[in-house]
């Protein structure tokens, strides 16, 4: 740097200053001389995040530093993740290009200044990782979540799995052919009881049957959960079973007596 650039020539130093700086002036003039094109060292892009995250620099002038370099994209997640993102770019840049457009994605469905139209877009727009990032913030409404129950793309079902509250949904999915979805529905806790112990009996959903250890009060599928103990001991089923005050006393003393061999 030369002359009286607010920009020095160690690189420390400057990382600290666009990271710690608070002054409305000393701010503008760093962002004005970026856009004036002063040759700072900052390949990595590093100096200019840190810049862009410093809640003192106006919004405006942190979404012009984004936009004025093509190489500057590695910044979009850093101006996105800001309190004061609008809702413009918020929606300007759920079209971004971007080397994690997952993570972008994610912080857009997420942002509390992200409106309810454009998650709906998102829940509509035919992307997988997009709709999945919209299903995952929590916001949708369970009539949005049904309709998407039947998407081809498993992440998508899993999603609904774990934020759905709707019984019907839950019970739909639950005997889903992708493993993955069915352990969501079973960790999912509002999951109805009868679909748990239904889903227990199937050897490959163990944490269904984890579930009903811990929920069921059917003493039938309790004592043959106990038994699979005896020739396959998980920890976290007979610990289950031992605390369920709704399990035969047969069944938490045989639980609390069994052991690795």
């Amino acid at each position: 740097m030369e002359g009286n650039s607010v920009w020095g020539t160690d690189y420390q130093k400057n990382l600290e200053m666009a990271r710690n700086t608070q002054d409305p002036e000393k701010l503008k003039r760093m962002v004005t001389e970026i856009l004036q094109g002063s040759e700072l060292d900052d390949e990595d892009g590093e100096i200019l995040e840190e810049l862009v995250r410093n809640r003192s620099v106006p919004f405006s002038d942190a979404l012009e530093l984004v936009q004025f370099d093509y190489n500057y994209h590695i910044c979009v997640a850093a101006l996105l993740q800001r309190e004061d993102a609008t809702p413009k770019a918020l929606e300007d840049y759920l079209y971004h290009e971007s080397d994690d457009l997952k993570f972008v994605h994610t912080i857009i469905a997420t942002h509390r200044n992200t409106p309810q139209s454009l998650l709906l877009k998102m829940a509509n727009s035919g992307c997988p990782s997009t709709i999945t990032s919209a299903v995952m913030s929590g916001r949708l409404s369970e009539s949005v979540l049904e309709g998407l129950t039947r998407n081809e793309d498993l992440n998508v079902r899993e999603a609904i799995a774990i934020v759905s509250g709707n019984p019907m949904v839950l019970k739909q999915l639950s005997t889903d052919e992708i493993p993955e979805v069915r352990y969501a529905v079973a960790f999912n806790p509002r999951t109805e009881l009868d679909v748990i112990e239904k889903m227990a009996t199937d050897l490959d959903c163990r944490p269904a049957r984890l579930a009903a250890a811990k929920r069921s009060a059917n003493p039938d599928l309790l004592r043959w959960l106990a038994e699979s103990l005896q020739t396959n001991f998980k920890a976290d089923l007979a610990d289950a079973l031992k605390q369920n005050e709704n399990a035969p006393e047969d069944v938490r003393v045989s639980a609390a007596l069994m052991g690795p061999e």
